[in-house]
């Protein structure tokens, strides 16, 4: 994933070479800040305490977020509100997995086309990074990501590292 901004981007394009390897270095430390926030330890803390956990206990633990994120999006992301509307679906009719097939498959098509609508009520745009996929396939993908998604996206990463033994 690529985070981004637009006014960033430009800053950084219109500044000397110099400038530029400063505003790279302080971007550095600011992630380095965050690797190391006591949110960033819970969550890496979490994905090493689970990673031998059951099956079962695995399946549970994803139903109970499956379960708060279908809530979440309900009340307060309108793309679902909409979805759940015209279909005549509460966030009771989806418990597990299982249930996500009543759910339409959210294309990058419709990121694109709904993209203000699929954004949380309950976030403030100041919350957000810009990321954006690589476009392999096509056309980069534009998403909004708080921060609790990028130390999730920076623990997952950890984690994988030190599987093949780097810390």
């Amino acid at each position: 994933m690529i985070y981004d901004h637009p006014l960033i981007g430009w800053i950084y394009r219109s500044c000397p070479v110099p400038l530029q390897n400063a505003m790279v270095s302080g971007y550095g430390l600011l992630q380095r800040k965050e690797r190391t926030s006591p949110e960033f330890r819970r969550i890496l803390a979490e994905l090493e305490r689970t990673e031998r956990s059951s099956l079962a206990e695995l399946e549970e633990l994803q139903a109970e977020r499956l379960r708060k994120l279908i809530w979440h999006a309900y009340e307060n992301v309108p793309y679902y509100r909409r979805v759940f509307e015209e279909r005549r679906l509460t966030p009771l009719d989806i418990q597990t997995p299982v249930d996500l097939y009543k759910l339409p498959v959210l294309t990058k098509q419709a990121v694109r086309q709904f993209a203000d609508d699929l954004r949380a009520r309950n976030v403030s745009r100041h919350q957000y990074r810009i990321g954006r996929t690589g476009g392999s396939t096509g056309i980069p993908l534009k998403l909004l990501l708080d921060r609790s998604c990028i130390l999730f996206d920076h623990a997952l990463i950890r984690r994988l590292w030190s599987w093949a033994g780097y810390e």
